[in-house]
């Protein structure tokens, strides 16, 4: 699953013209680079950045020189200060929290209304419900969110 879901991402990529190449160890410890994010205020183009660097570059973070390498292209001094900081924890912990509790369990992940559009494939069906809101009230959808488990796997 795992080489299968990289080679998809890079066909995607390819299909959208967006510059994809996997960094050289996935899946790594994003502690870090989530922390940097919070620090920043996880606005649009620090995201952008960071996001460039690992997935349209193909640059490593999960080593001290990579992240470093990161921060300099960043052109940022103190970062580690930032990072380390109990209100850059604080933040992250609370967003963390609150991804849990309202049942994010992976990325993308849309929410709207209180209904999440999950994966790059729900996108549609996110913009369809943007443009139709009542097609979560239907017989049919309303019936999904109650079907009987008779069976749950135990990882």
């Amino acid at each position: 699953k795992r080489t299968q879901t990289y080679q998809y991402c890079h066909w995607h990529a390819q299909q959208l013209g967006i510059p994809f190449t996997a960094p050289p160890a996935h899946p790594f410890n994003p502690l870090k680079v989530l922390r940097l994010a919070v620090v920043l205020g996880a606005k649009r183009d620090v995201v952008s950045q960071i996001f460039d660097f690992i997935w349209s570059e193909g640059n490593d973070v999960h080593t001290p020189e990579g992240f470093d390498a990161l921060l300099s292209r960043m052109r940022l001094t103190n970062a580690d200060e930032q990072i380390s900081s109990v209100n850059g924890k604080n933040v992250l912990r609370q967003n963390t929290e609150r991804a849990i509790e309202v049942g994010v369990y992976g990325v993308p992940t849309f929410s709207i209304d209180n209904q999440l559009f999950w994966g790059l494939d729900r996108t549609a069906m996110m913009l369809d419900y943007l443009e139709n809101p009542s097609m979560m009230q239907t017989s049919d959808m309303q019936r999904l969110e109650n079907i009987e488990k008779v069976v749950e796997r135990v990882s």
